[in-house]
Order: structure tokens, then C-alpha cells, then sequence
């Protein structure tokens, strides 16, 4: 019981630091190569980003408590479907994305895989 709350505290920290830092970005001058730099200090001092990077940083000691408990051939797939699974149906409500018809099937297929890979 205890590996699966920590399974889900890290999917749900791995797909909310994605989450967060896309919604810092969207907040942020438009950003290319040659102006990353100079907006270090914006990137960086974004809260929103910065509460993504804090998210991903919690999400490393878990990942390894994890591994230390489940098969790498497991909890890797596990954790990243899952968490894919969380940014893509939280990105249709937060950022008004859409989802084509064989994204949906793609969608459950990824819910088939990450039932079977927990079996």
C-alpha cells in the first residue's frame, strides 16, 4: 500500500511540474534560442516555473525510493505513461488543447498499458 501512494505521489509531481511549467512559460516574453540567456532571470524567477522545478526535485527522492521497490522495467513506463496520461487530459481543460479522435484512442490505449503494467 505504501509503493502505491508513493507510485501516485510521483506521477501526479512528475505530470503537475510539466503542468506548471507550461503555465509559467505562457507567461513569459516569446522565448528562442538565441534569447534564452537573457531571460534566464524571467524563466527562473517565474513562480510558476519555479514551483514545476521544486515539483520535478521532489519527484527525483521518490523515483528512487520507487526503484529501489519496483522493477526499472516497471516503475520507469509506469510512471512516465501515467504522468503523460495526467498532462494530456488536465491540457484539454487548462490550455483549451485538442484532442484529434486517434488521440482519444491513443488515450485509452495508454490507460489499457498502465492497468496491465500495475497488474
Amino acid at each position: 500500500m505504501q509503493t502505491a501512494i508513493i507510485l501516485i505521489i510521483t506521477i501526479l509531481s512528475n505530470a503537475f511540474a510539466n503542468i506548471f511549467i507550461k503555465f509559467g512559460t505562457q507567461r513569459l516574453p516569446p522565448l528562442e534560442v538565441k534569447n534564452i540567456l537573457g531571460n534566464l532571470g524571467k524563466i527562473v524567477g517565474n513562480p510558476w516555473i519555479l514551483l514545476g522545478a521544486l515539483l520535478f526535485m521532489l519527484n527525483f527522492p521518490l523515483y528512487s525510493l520507487l526503484l529501489q521497490r519496483l522493477k526499472l522495467a516497471v516503475a520507469y513506463p509506469l510512471i512516465t505513461t501515467a504522468a503523460f496520461a495526467v498532462v494530456l487530459i488536465i491540457s484539454v481543460f487548462l490550455f483549451r488543447e485538442s484532442l484529434s479522435p486517434p488521440q482519444y484512442i491513443g488515450l485509452i490505449l495508454l490507460i489499457v498499458a498502465i492497468w496491465l503494467l500495475a497488474r
